[in-house]
């Protein structure tokens, strides 16, 4: 038996101004998505835990003048949802039932949002998969660890979901299922409530099949109102330049012919950074390390065999850390972020288009792919975009990222709107040619 048609396509901010003027019931647009989940879940498995009537009692009671009114999300697994499980995608012995929601998760309830279940997860956020497919090519990985929340969204289960980035969970998987995927600024968004992996890195953020979409969280998790985007660009154009970086040789040749492409249509110059990025790499897996040892001091070492051999790995690898090198990591870390403040505004740059992935999603289940070009970024606490522009020849998503200086968050979405719209016409024009 086939999915029914949806009765409302379109973006999640489209929706709730058919459900605030009476065009569209919360409960029927929440069933279209419960419908879709029951058609595919079984290929798909993004879901750690959803429950279909609990969905539309909160759509039954949702206050239609809200800023969400009616819209389902899933929240990603290692954040606590009142009344469901918290799994973390690892072993049942770590699984627990939450009192309170995560703060973020309060917020969106606040704003009449329905939360829709549990997304999967890799092991507490880390590197071992869950049982998710790529929505599109079920030979794939979804990309990971926000691997459920990104999958979910591109599967048509829900219009938006909410992930964590410590190294590269958002970014990674948004560009291989094809959705938008944003991580703000470090600390922007409260993470009471999120089980802890690496504090100096960890990041709450979300995914949405539209940037405009991405937005409307934006507004409502942060509290910030963003200007209207045709205010963007009508004193100066947009600074832009393209960063390929240390781990360029990695990336592959449709995903570097799509950012040359891009970059040809935006005009962007190649620049260079005055940072090592190859060691802010090395420095950010070092203190993943030792801080993923800090966040499970309570459980170490009693359930250490519960761990899965990759996490048990990186455990021991903070276990033996170097003081030394430990703290010249941090101290190095924080100089390389000022630097690049700097360099923002010395080099009058706004935004750094780069790319998102390595690569298309790779046929594998064993690993959730490269982060080598996202963990620089997440260690130097900038906020990233990112977009889907293209597809490659067997037809499976690239995305590229956009980087803004620290706190530029709202600047950044802004920018990218008129990048988005940039590309759609001047690709439109060159086709036309």
């Amino acid at each position: 038996m086939g999915i029914s048609p949806p009765i409302f396509t379109g973006s999640a901010q489209a929706a709730v101004n058919a459900i605030r003027q009476g065009e569209l019931s919360a409960q029927a647009y929440v069933q279209q998505f419960l419908d879709a989940l029951q058609a595919r879940e079984s290929q798909v498995q993004a879901m750690a835990y959803w429950d279909q009537a609990m969905a539309q009692r909160q759509a039954a009671m949702v206050d239609t003048q809200l800023p969400l009114a009616g819209i389902p999300i899933a929240i990603k697994d290692v954040l606590d949802v009142r009344g469901m499980p918290t799994a973390y995608g690892a072993h049942e012995v770590f699984c627990r039932q939450p009192a309170y929601d995560a703060a973020c998760v309060a917020r969106l309830r606040q704003a009449g949002a329905v939360i829709l279940g549990k997304a999967t997860t890799a092991e507490f956020a880390y590197a071992q998969p869950p049982a998710t497919r790529h929505p599109h090519d079920s030979r794939r990985t979804p990309g990971g660890s926000s691997s459920g929340s990104a999958a979910g969204v591109a599967a048509g289960f829900v219009p938006l979901s909410i992930g964590t980035q410590t190294g590269g969970s958002i970014i990674r998987p948004a560009s291989f299922c094809g959705v938008y995927g944003f991580k703000p600024t470090f600390g922007r968004l409260s993470r009471q409530g999120l089980a802890p992996f690496a504090e100096s890195f960890d990041t709450v953020g979300w995914f949405g099949r539209y940037l405009e979409d991405i937005a409307l969280l934006y507004q409502v998790l942060i509290g910030e109102v963003l200007k209207e985007t045709e205010t963007i660009n009508t004193q100066r154009p947009l600074r832009i330049v393209v960063y390929q970086g240390p781990f360029w040789a990695q990336a592959s040749a449709s995903m570097q012919a799509s950012l040359q492409r891009c970059a040809d249509l935006l005009r962007a110059r190649l620049c260079a950074l005055p940072i090592d990025m190859q060691q802010v790499s090395a420095q950010h897996r070092l203190l993943m390390a030792v801080e993923m040892v800090q966040s499970q001091q309570a459980v170490l070492p009693q359930l250490f065999s519960a761990f899965s051999p990759a996490l048990q790995q990186l455990i021991n690898t903070g276990y033996n850390a170097d003081i030394e090198q430990v703290r010249g990591a941090y101290i190095d870390l924080e100089r390389a972020r000022l630097q690049l403040d700097d360099w923002f505004q010395e080099n009058e740059v706004d935004v750094v288009l780069t790319i998102g992935a390595a690569g298309a999603a790779p046929k594998t289940q064993t690993h959730t792919g490269s982060s080598a070009f996202n963990c620089y970024w997440s260690a130097l606490h900038v906020p990233c975009l990112g977009m889907p522009v293209e597809q490659d020849a067997d037809g499976m998503p690239l995305g590229l990222q956009l980087i803004a200086r620290r706190h530029y968050d709202a600047p950044l979405l802004q920018w990218a709107e008129y990048v988005r719209k940039r590309l759609l016409a001047l690709s439109a024009t060159t086709n036309a040619e």
